[in-house]
């Protein structure tokens, strides 16, 4: 090997100039491999050697509600508290997690609302304090604008929430839940992924078609019914005989049992014991 060397550096001197040949420096690289005993195998770049490569970014990670066709920005999420300090707690830790979020309260929504478009989602935190007729109205006042809401709720009041399910809101995630959950949620409401489960959907729509029918039947023995007649219907409900309640009222039994024809009438049942178990129906 060294007889080659030398004759390839004296070929190159004759050459003119001291500069290494192109045969040398090869016959150098393949005694080289060979010594290592890796002749035929790929070379590796010195700073990679021996450890994985490294993946290039070629751009930037995505953010919690990205992912939309291309040109388009992910779209912010509007937080709905009474509560403004946590409202604004709440959008702090979303903003540090990379989503962009905003809050207002219920008062202060007609603000923001005609900057909404149809793609964004609202959290609407379901207030035990707070009215529940106006947090349904203004679920359904966002969800007919084509926004998708999702409620946030500590559980303690399952009517409203079954209310604002109804009223058109896309799924609902417990305080209690990890905030992980929360994230998940409004990146799959961002995408209109579906957020509860048709079972636990349906569940809700029940307990509110409960509820609309104890508010029907209320409707009808406070509206329907004389207060003469409401007490008769309540001595009832209680287990008490007509007789006995002709004797508190200072009345005749004959007017009792006239009463009582008259509440089934107006009830639209047939028996005392239908009208009673629809007091009890209504909560009475």
């Amino acid at each position: 090997m060294n007889d080659s060397i030398g004759t390839e550096r004296s070929s190159g001197s004759a050459g003119g100039g001291n500069a290494m040949s192109t045969g040398t420096r090869l016959h150098i690289g393949q005694a080289k491999r060979k010594s290592c005993g890796c002749q035929g195998a790929a070379r590796r770049p010195l700073l990679t050697a021996g450890r994985p490569a490294r993946r290039r970014l070629t751009h930037p990670r995505p953010g919690l509600l990205d992912g939309r066709p291309a040109g388009r920005r992910a779209e912010p999420v509007l937080v709905v508290d009474a509560h403004e300090l946590m409202g604004t707690a709440l959008v702090t830790t979303l903003r540090a997690s990379g989503v962009d979020a905003y809050a207002c309260t219920p008062a202060t929504l007609p603000g923001p609302l005609p900057a909404l478009r149809r793609s964004n989602v609202v959290l609407v935190h379901i207030d035990p304090g707070s009215c529940p007729i106006g947090q349904v109205t203004l679920v359904k006042a966002l969800s007919d604008r084509g926004l998708y809401v999702l409620l946030l709720d500590g559980g303690a009041d399952p009517q409203a929430t079954a209310a604002a399910v109804a009223a058109g809101a896309v799924g609902r995630i417990s305080k209690s839940a990890p905030f992980a959950a929360l994230l998940q949620a409004l990146e799959a409401a961002a995408h209109g992924r579906p957020v509860m489960s048709d079972a636990d959907r349906q569940h809700w729509l029940d307990l509110d078609r409960r509820r609309q029918l104890r508010a029907h039947q209320e409707q009808r023995v406070t509206s329907e019914l004389t207060p003469r007649e409401r007490t008769v219907l309540q001595r009832l409900a209680g287990g008490h005989k007509a007789a006995v309640i002709a004797a508190e009222n200072g009345v005749s039994l004959e007017t009792v049992r006239s009463q009582i024809r008259s509440i089934r009438v107006k009830l639209g049942v047939s028996s005392q014991l239908e009208a009673v178990a629809l007091l009890r129906g209504a909560g009475g």
